[in-house]
């Protein structure tokens, strides 16, 4: 891709964006389902040429994805001992105790040494100041009331405060999950895992 600016912003903004995009096809493309009548049931199935359409054969959009990835990456393994130990007060401590429990596991089963991950684009390495953008997908976030179906609308909703949130914890040099509500703190982590 030929950024037609250099201002990092822009640049990053729209990495940022075309990423999590990628990212929301690469879903569409492992979720289709068909009803199959010789059966009587729903039949899943991946729709590889819908991915190679929309996502593999661009490698710009895998670069975005790797850079919004990578971006996530970083902040999930600076929440590591803040998630572990924050008090989840869901009101029932056994719940509580396996949600720390499953934290640790996550944690212990996806050790991630960030530097692994080589950043393509140079240009970005060294922005970290996201204020602009989180403002920008804040805008964003309104218009997402105009999307009809309501599970597409919440999911859309749920990514986006996810990568809001992920942008917030980026401009903090040390991250304090009690300046957070406990919606940012979920949408963060189920942003990681989608």
């Amino acid at each position: 891709m030929i950024y037609k600016t250099k201002c990092k912003n822009n640049i990053a903004f729209f990495k940022l964006v075309s990423g999590l995009h990628t990212n929301i096809n690469i879903q569409l493309s492992n979720k289709n389902t068909v009803y199959d009548n010789k059966l009587n049931q729903t039949r899943s199935f991946n729709n590889i040429s819908a991915f190679y359409e929309k996502v593999g054969n661009h490698s710009d959009r895998i670069d975005n994805l790797f850079f919004l990835n990578t971006q996530l990456i970083k902040q999930m393994m600076r929440l590591q001992e803040e998630l572990i130990n924050y008090n989840f007060s869901s009101g029932n401590i056994t719940h509580d105790r396996l949600t720390r429990t499953k934290l640790i596991d996550f944690y212990n089963q996806n050790k991630i040494n960030i530097s692994d991950y080589i950043v393509k684009d140079k240009s970005i390495v060294i922005f970290n100041n996201f204020n602009d953008i989180i403002s920008r997908l804040e805008g964003v976030i309104k218009y997402l009331d105009c999307i009809y179906c309501e599970k597409s609308q919440l999911d859309s909703k749920i990514q986006l405060l996810g990568l809001i949130t992920m942008l917030k914890f980026s401009n903090e040099k040390v991250i304090n999950l009690n300046n957070y509500s406990r919606n940012e703190i979920i949408v963060s982590f189920k942003f990681y895992l989608l």
